[in-house]
């Protein structure tokens, strides 16, 4: 277990020191310096989260619900910063995605549900 545990500080390390973290971390931090900007990505992030959520629990969505997510997303996407931020998280969490299915299939572990 020492060795599994050594490798996966490792892996974090790796994430950590690579480009497209740093990348969205710095990013992260442009947003960050700006209060109006930070306090409408809060919003943003929150209202997308409950959105998503309410999806994975197959809940009903409605159009207006998705369009009004949409229209957020274009209105943050207007500031470069703003566009430049959502553009490395996207990226980062791709990564993250990435990492996290590879050790989903080592291990065989079923994430779906139904």
């Amino acid at each position: 277990m020492d060795e599994v545990l050594k490798q996966a500080k490792a892996l974090a390390d790796a994430l950590r020191g690579s480009d497209v973290y740093n990348a969205y971390r710095r990013e992260r931090i442009r947003v960050a310096e700006n209060p109006a900007l930070a306090d409408n990505m809060l919003t943003f992030k929150k209202k997308q989260a409950a959105f998503e959520l309410k999806r994975l629990q197959n809940q009903p969505v409605t159009f207006d619900e998705e369009k009004h997510i949409s229209h957020l997303y274009a209105e943050l996407s207007q500031n470069e910063t703003a566009k430049r931020y959502l553009d490395r998280e996207s990226a980062f969490l791709n990564v993250y995605r990435q990492v996290t299915d590879m050790l989903n299939d080592a291990c065989e572990i079923d994430i779906t549900y139904q």
